[in-house]
C-alpha cells in the first residue's frame, strides 16, 4: 500500500491493498458483462479489473493515472455527487474505497450536495457526519434492483451514531449485509471494516457478524471462512444475534427474546445492568484472537474469518508501530514471535497459574509479553529459552 501526497490525503486518499481490491471485485462482478461503477476511482485499481467499468474522480492527477491504468474503462472528472445527481445510468455493482474525510473538512458545497443527495434516497445524516458514510449511500443509489454493493469502510460504521442512517439503508435496501473486519492501513489509527452487501432492492433484518465463542474453536494459528463455514453447517451455537439499542423489533425477535433462555439472559448480571438489555455493546473484529487459559501455551490466532469473540478470549488488535520491520507480513510476524522459545518463555513468566497446571494470562499481562522473532534467535538461546519453558510448566503443574 502507498499513501498519497498530502493534498490528497486532506482528502481522504488511499490507495487500496491489491489484493483488498481483487477480492472486492471478485465478490461483486458476477458476469463479464456486469456494469461496474467506482464513483472514487483514484488511481484506477478497481476499474481496471472488469471489462465494462466507469470511475468517477475530482482529482485531474488521479484521471490521468486511472486512464492509463485502466484504458477500457470510462474515466469522468468530477465530484461524484454532483455527476450522481445528474447522470441516469444504472450499475449491476458497485466497488470502491470512499474518502474518509471527517465532518471538519467535509463542508461547502460538496457537503450540501451529498446530504441533499442521500435524503432524497431516504437517509438523513447529522451534522457530525464524515464524508464515507453518505458517499456510500449515493453509491448504492446507482445500483439496478438485485446488484452489490462492496466497499472499503472505517470501524466507525460498527459505533458511530452518524453511520447509523447508513446502516438503517442498508439493512431497508440490501436483503444480505456481511461485514469483515480487516487492518488494511498498518499506519493509520483507523481500522476498516470490508462491508458486503447483495441483493438491492430487497431488505434483511441482520448484519451477518460471525462469533467465536470459546477457546475449544481456536485450534491452530489461524481461523479461516472455512473454519466459520463448518462451524455453521454444523449449526454450532456461533452466530452473535447484533440488535441495535434503538429499534423497533419485529414479532420472531419479541418472541425470540421472550423465550425461557431468553428470560434467564436478562436476568444475569451484564443484561441487567444495561439498556435495553439485548443490545450487546463494543462488538468488534479484532485482527487476532488469544486463548489466554491453557495447560499449555496461550494460543493466538489470526483472525482470518472475520469474526467477533466473546469474553472467554482475548481479542487482539497490535499497534502498528510493531510492525515498522521492513516489509515483513504482520501476521506471520505475530504469531511466529508469539510462538517463538522467547514468546512462550514469556508468557509463562507474565501470566499466572490457577491451579491444576492452568495458565491465564490477564489483558495486561499479555501486552507485556516479549516478542521476538524466530530468526533473531541463536539455536543457543533456543535450548536455553525451551529449557526454561519446560522448568516453568513444570513449577506450575507441581505447585
Amino acid at each position: 500500500m502507498a499513501h498519497l501526497a498530502c493534498d490528497d490525503k486532506a482528502l481522504g486518499a488511499y490507495f487500496t491493498p491489491e489484493a483488498v481490491v481483487d477480492a472486492l471485485v471478485r465478490w461483486a462482478v458476477r458476469d463479464p458483462a456486469d456494469l461496474l461503477l467506482d464513483p472514487s476511482c483514484g488511481d484506477g485499481r478497481f476499474v481496471a479489473r472488469p471489462a465494462n467499468s466507469v470511475g468517477v474522480e475530482r482529482n485531474p492527477s488521479s484521471v490521468a493515472e486511472a486512464s492509463g491504468r485502466a484504458p477500457q474503462a470510462e474515466i469522468v472528472e468530477d465530484d461524484f455527487f454532483v455527476w450522481a445527481a445528474s447522470d441516469r445510468r444504472r450499475f449491476d455493482c458497485v466497488v470502491g474505497n470512499p474518502p474518509f474525510i471527517r465532518y471538519q473538512r467535509f463542508a461547502g458545497a460538496t457537503r450540501r450536495a451529498a446530504l441533499d443527495r442521500c435524503r432524497r434516497l431516504g437517509a438523513a445524516f447529522s451534522g457530525l457526519s464524515s464524508s464515507w458514510a453518505p458517499f456510500i449511500v449515493a453509491a448504492a443509489g446507482k445500483l439496478r434492483p438485485g446488484g452489490r454493493l462492496a466497499f472499503v469502510a472505517p470501524a466507525e460504521i460498527g459505533h458511530a451514531p452518524y453511520a447509523r442512517p447508513l446502516v438503517d439503508y442498508l439493512t431497508t435496501r440490501f436483503g444480505s449485509v456481511h461485514v469483515v473486519r480487516e487492518k488494511l492501513f498498518p499506519r493509520l489509527s483507523e481500522d476498516c471494516w470490508l462491508l458486503f452487501a447483495g441483493a438491492a432492492g430487497r431488505r434483511t433484518g441482520r448484519i451477518r457478524l460471525p462469533s467465536i465463542r470459546n477457546s475449544r474453536y481456536v485450534t491452530g494459528a489461524a481461523i479461516g471462512r472455512q473454519d466459520v463455514e463448518r462451524w455453521i453447517a454444523r449449526d454450532e451455537p456461533v452466530l452473535l444475534l447484533r440488535i441495535p439499542p434503538r429499534v423497533r423489533l419485529p414479532a420472531a425477535i419479541r418472541a425470540y427474546l421472550d423465550t425461557a433462555e431468553g428470560r434467564r439472559a436478562r436476568a444475569s448480571y451484564k443484561c441487567r445492568n444495561r439498556e435495553p438489555w439485548y443490545a450487546v455493546p463494543d462488538v468488534r473484529r479484532p485482527a487476532f484472537v488469544l486463548n489466554y487459559m491453557s495447560g499449555g501455551s496461550p494460543g493466538l490466532a489470526v483472525n482470518r474469518g472475520g469474526c467477533t469473540c466473546t469474553n472467554a478470549l482475548l481479542a487482539v488488535d497490535p499497534r502498528p508501530a510493531l510492525f515498522e520491520n521492513g516489509g515483513a507480513s504482520p501476521e506471520r510476524l505475530l504469531v511466529a514471535s508469539w510462538g517463538s522459545s522467547a514468546g512462550r518463555l514469556s508468557c509463562e513468566i507474565e501470566g499466572h497459574p490457577l491451579g491444576g497446571g492452568m495458565l491465564k494470562l490477564e489483558p495486561g499481562e499479555a501486552r507485556q509479553v516479549m516478542l521476538i522473532p524466530p530468526e533473531a534467535l541463536s539455536r543457543r538461546d533456543d535450548a536455553l529459552l525451551d529449557e526454561g519453558v519446560e522448568v516453568m510448566r513444570q513449577w506450575r503443574h507441581v505447585a
